[in-house]
Order: C-alpha cells, then structure tokens, then sequence
C-alpha cells in the first residue's frame, strides 16, 4: 500500500486532536470541505473508518485514536525536528583553545552580534585539536601555532607577537626585571615549543640569568591572571591583553622590545552549509584582531 500523503495525515491529525473539522480547518488555513475532502481519502487508502460523523461534533473510531496518537506524536517530532534545524541555521559553532576564548573571542561576541545580529555564537573551546571530519557540529575551528602544525587548508588570521606585561601597581615599584619575578607559558602540549623570556631579555639586551627562576604555567589565561593579581611580569601575547592595556588593567614593560610568537589560523570545515556565514565571521576576526574599525 502507498504511504498515505502528508497533507491527508496533517488534516486527519488536527481534526482528531482538535474533535472539529471546522476547527482544524482554521488551524491549517483551509476550509472545512478542504479537511473532509482529505480524510475521505485517508479512509479510503486505509479501507477503514477513522472517524464516526454526527451531525454537530466527530468522534474517533477506535482505529482512529490509534492512527491519531501515531499521528499526533509523528507530527510533534517533526516539528521540535524543524525548530532546531532553523534554530540551527542561525547559529555559528566555533571551537578554539581555552585562552583565546576567554581572554579576546568572548568579551568582543557582543560587538559581532551588532553587526550581524540574527546570528548567535557557540563557543566550544579545548586544548586539543579538534578533528573536523568527525565532529560536524564545528563550523570552523581557530587554532593556534606554527603554519607547519595547521594543514593546508588553514588560513593566517594573526601572527602573534609576544611582550611583557605586568599590573600598574607593580611596574611602579620595579626599577628592573632583575628583581621582579617572571611568568610565562609553558604549554602542555609538546608540538608547541615555549617561548621563553631568554629570548625576550636578549633582545631587550639585559641579562638572560633573570629567565633561570621563571614562573610558569600550561595556560595563558592563567599567566594573565597571575599579572593581573601583580604576582610578576608576564611574558604574553600582546593580541590577547590588548583591551586590559586599553583598560589600564595591564602596562607593557619596555613596549618596543617584543618576540615572535606563534599565529592563528581559521580552517573551516568543509561539512558545513554555512560557508557565507563563516566567510562573515572570518572577516570580522581579521578586522578586530588587526584593530581596524
């Protein structure tokens, strides 16, 4: 037997579940002879009757209450399905690592969604790397090191340079790094070599002896608290405190003197439907991280 028609099984559905053909008419934008018309059809395909008419009500027959609950929970199923798939359309899933999160994605999420309001931004970050054609629900994953580590379908947001920092209060009382203590990151990961403050001190032509007795920890957020809290100067991403040093949070130390650190790359998954979306959110990544307007 051919699966009976959508439509036939939406009319019988509201009929049954609102006990008026009249009313299901009006639920679905038909008539009354509209919705009739199909579940004479639907009796006919099944050979059986759905419905025991009376001259001002309809009532079920049993087969009907049967097909009606089948129908009744189909229908809800589809739609809570249809929901989330606009829902879904709508939002743009990115993973990326802890410390980028934290310290610049999440506190500038409200500026995207002035400019691309309707769109809504979840936010899946893990110091693992993300295999995206296993996990479909990512977008687009913004990774973080060598271009080597990236593959070839990655593309450079940002190189990163790398420059020391430390809480107003402290950098008052220093009068050298020699006597301050010196935080950095020490990444858990292997494939990523630490950027040490021996390279920094060189270049700033101070002694490297201060780089023996460094501080450190796996996480940048981590590091940035530390010199939030004025526990030492820290040798950090300069992209990722920009706005505390906008805020006065943070002041650099020696702002001329600074070392190359890793870049930020965007893949983007090529499972994705929502490759314009993504070119959008792509364009606003380099803007903001360039600090164009």
């Amino acid at each position: 037997m051919p699966f009976p028609s959508l439509s036939a099984l939406r009319a019988f559905e509201a009929a049954a579940r609102l006990g008026s053909f009249k009313t299901a008419a009006a639920e679905l934008n038909l008539s009354s002879t509209a919705i009739s018309h199909h579940v004479r059809k639907l009796e006919e395909q099944l050979d059986t009757a759905l419905f025991v008419r009376a001259s001002r009500q309809v009532q079920l027959t049993e087969s009907g209450h049967r097909l009606s609950v089948s129908a009744t929970q189909a229908f809800a199923g589809l739609h809570a399905t249809l929901d989330e798939l606009q829902q879904g359309a709508r939002q743009l899933t990115v993973s990326t690592t802890p410390a980028f999160a934290s310290l610049w994605l999440a506190p500038r999420l409200d500026d995207f969604r002035q400019d691309f309001p309707g769109t809504d931004i979840r936010i899946l970050s893990s110091s693992q790397r993300t295999d995206l054609n296993r996990d479909r629900r990512i977008d687009i994953a913004l990774r973080y090191g060598p271009a080597e580590m990236m593959g070839p379908d990655a593309e450079q947001l940002s190189q990163e340079s790398m420059g020391a920092f430390a809480s107003p209060s402290l950098a008052t009382r220093l009068a050298s790094l020699q006597e301050a203590e010196l935080i950095a990151t020490r990444w858990e990961s292997d494939s990523l070599a630490p950027i040490e403050w021996a390279s920094w001190l060189e270049s700033a032509g101070e002694s490297i002896e201060a780089a023996q007795r460094a501080l450190s920890f796996a996480h940048e957020q981590e590091v940035v608290q530390a010199g939030l809290a004025g526990k030492g100067v820290i040798l950090v991403s300069e992209l990722l405190v920009r706005s505390m040093v906008e805020y006065n949070w943070l002041v650099p130390w020696q702002p001329e003197i600074s070392v190359k650190g890793y870049a930020y790359h965007a893949v983007r998954n090529p499972w994705s439907g929502k490759q314009p979306m993504i070119e959008a959110f792509i364009t606003w990544l380099r803007c903001e991280m360039s600090g164009s307007p």
